[in-house]
């Protein structure tokens, strides 16, 4: 989104896993030990994207405690599309084209959209109505 490098990062967005591999499981009993943690609790307290964000730390140690790398498999962009990401994370890259998206997220943004999103999406006509009648008037 920055073109910054970035450690490994899961988003609980969008997941297929292997139910015997236990990383749900696994990816509860982490978040238990992470919120139960003073430290990490004061964090979460003075910083909102801490407590956004701590499932999702739980979930990379889950994955990363539980997988080889050849076990993964990273998807493309068009996959938890994060559809206008740089509004809400002033991200330096824009996420406003739906044209190969498989599936999409969108966060907060539906929370108090600009009234003329829509019209800053690219992609075809139907998609974006489509989009438009489920996700924000």
């Amino acid at each position: 989104a920055d073109d910054q490098k970035i450690y490994t990062y899961f988003n609980a967005g969008l997941l297929a896993v292997r139910p015997e591999k236990g990383i749900l499981r696994k990816w509860v009993t982490d978040f238990e030990t992470l919120y139960k943690d003073s430290v990490l609790a004061g964090m979460c307290r003075s910083n909102v994207e801490h407590r956004i964000f701590l499932h999702q730390t739980a979930l990379v140690g889950a994955v990363m405690n539980t997988l080889n790398g050849d076990e993964m498999i990273e998807l493309s962009d068009a996959y938890n599309y994060p559809l206008f990401f740089e509004q809400m994370y002033e991200a330096t890259h824009e996420f406003d084209s739906i044209a190969s998206v498989k599936t999409l997220r969108y966060g907060l943004y539906f929370g108090n959209p600009d009234p003329e999103w829509h019209n800053k999406l690219k992609g075809s006509a139907d998609r974006i109505e489509w989009l438009k009648k489920r996700l924000g008037k």
